[in-house]
């Protein structure tokens, strides 16, 4: 890595969204790093229109990640880069892998919600409520089990704090946390999580409370940022409009 690396602003391109950067900033935010991020969509209509032999960087789609002369544009990439920076990495080969995994399965969430990221909207509140029932349960299965197999986690005193692994919070403990918060806040699905994942949503409160993580939500939340934006939230929007008619009949 050059020394301007080491020293120069990381710089978050994004979309004025939530939804993939999210991944990214609620590393720094958790670190205290500064950084900056693109506020308007028509500065990344901008950077998106430009050719490929003409960008940087021949990067594919944001979130785009620059520190100094070093750029990244997969979301996973970036994340690991940023965790080892900052020291959010899991500490063995082995955990750094896993750790790895947990922040891919938290994107693929984040994608299958969306339909491929939008390339189609939800239409059918019944393939809504099936995807709720089968993939997006199998996956919550996944990070509960991947929770209770950290040894140094106490599963039955709710006062310990609960991480994917040691006893320090690592990006795989914040990539979950974006998509729990995704779920209960944005998709309604808090009585979901609570009653049937009672030790994903411990872990997600206890995610919730630490200091910068908070600060950074509660200015999202205050700057009503969307979550994912266009056409595919508008549809998810209307699953669950639709979602709680039938339940009120």
């Amino acid at each position: 890595m050059s020394e301007e690396s080491k020293q120069s602003e990381v710089m978050i391109y994004y979309w004025p969204i939530q939804f993939r950067g999210n991944f990214l900033k609620l590393i720094l935010e958790e670190k205290g790093i500064k950084y900056s991020c693109t506020r308007d969509w028509e500065s990344m209509q901008q950077l998106m229109a430009k050719e490929i032999k003409q960008r940087e960087f021949p990067y594919f789609a944001p979130p785009i990640l620059k520190h100094g002369d070093f750029i990244s544009s997969q979301m996973a990439a970036s994340a690991q880069y940023l965790a080892k920076k900052y020291n959010m990495d899991a500490k063995s080969l082995e955990d750094s892998t896993h750790a790895l995994m947990i922040c891919m399965n938290a994107n693929d969430i984040l994608c299958e919600l969306t339909r491929n990221c939008g390339a189609q909207q939800w239409t059918d509140v019944k393939d809504w409520q099936t995807f709720k029932s089968t993939r997006l349960v199998r996956w919550l299965d996944i990070l509960t089990e991947l929770l209770q197999r950290n040894a140094s986690n106490d599963t039955k005193d709710a006062e310990k704090a609960l991480f994917y692994f040691g006893t320090d919070v690592t990006y795989a403990d914040t990539s979950v946390f974006h998509v729990l918060y995704s779920l209960i806040s944005f998709m309604r699905m808090k009585d979901l999580v609570e009653s049937s994942y009672p030790l994903l949503y411990r872990f997600y409160e206890q995610i919730y409370s630490r200091p910068n993580i908070n600060a950074f939500i509660k200015q999202q939340e205050a700057d009503k940022l969307e979550w994912c934006g266009g056409l595919i939230e508008k549809s998810m929007l209307a699953m669950m409009e639709q979602e709680q008619g039938q339940q009120k009949k």
